[in-house]
């Protein structure tokens, strides 16, 4: 996820803020190492 990616998140978020719309974000960049660390606390 670079710069633009961020800029047009930041965009969106501004753009439901002004207009009073519901926005919901999923984030799902957890990866291999995300389920490794969650193995490994087990």
């Amino acid at each position: 996820m670079g710069s633009l990616v961020g800029k047009k998140i930041t965009c969106l978020i501004e753009y439901a803020t002004n207009n009073f719309l519901p926005l919901i974000l999923v984030c799902a960049s957890g990866g291999a190492h995300m389920q490794e660390g969650s193995l490994s606390l087990m």
